[in-house]
């Protein structure tokens, strides 16, 4: 949400009077207008588009059907939509690495483990592949790589 150098300052203070009663005091201060905030929330609708979809399509392509009902959706809604709803098909832990080696057990007839040896330490790693696309290959290719390091 944007932010606007308005000055704005909340001071809520309590006190208790002398008959036993409570008083409480709010003061606002707000030095500067600026446009009014509007409601980002996804309708009902766009959540629905998501929802009925979100096994089948890319946020790619999801933004472009929830925003043809709903043009004044943002993709960055969508995307986060989609995100949280499709984390029951494929989030198995908390933790990014046990909860990918969880998945790929899950798919055991599909894909292999590996154990690579010699993992320097303080390194994580997990190394796995996909047995309808090695199996054409072998015999043609030598190596395939991908690597995906973030701090």
């Amino acid at each position: 949400m944007k932010r606007y150098p308005c000055r704005s300052r909340l001071i809520i203070s309590c006190r208790e009077t002398k008959d036993g009663l409570t008083k409480v005091a709010v003061h606002l201060d707000h030095h500067a207008k600026h446009v009014h905030y509007v409601d980002v929330s996804m309708p009902p609708g766009a959540l629905d588009i998501v929802r009925e979809n979100v096994e089948w399509l890319t946020p790619v392509a999801m933004v472009a059907k929830v925003q043809a009902a709903f043009p004044d959706v943002t993709a960055g809604q969508i995307h986060t939509a989609w995100m949280q709803m499709s984390q029951q098909y494929w989030r198995r832990d908390d933790l990014q690495l046990p909860s990918a080696e969880k998945l790929l057990a899950d798919f055991g007839d599909d894909v292999d483990v590996f154990n690579p040896q010699e993992v320097p330490d303080g390194v994580e790693i997990l190394c796995w592949g996909m047995k309808k696309i090695a199996e054409p290959l072998k015999g043609r290719c030598v190596e395939v790589g991908l690597d995906a390091t973030c701090k």
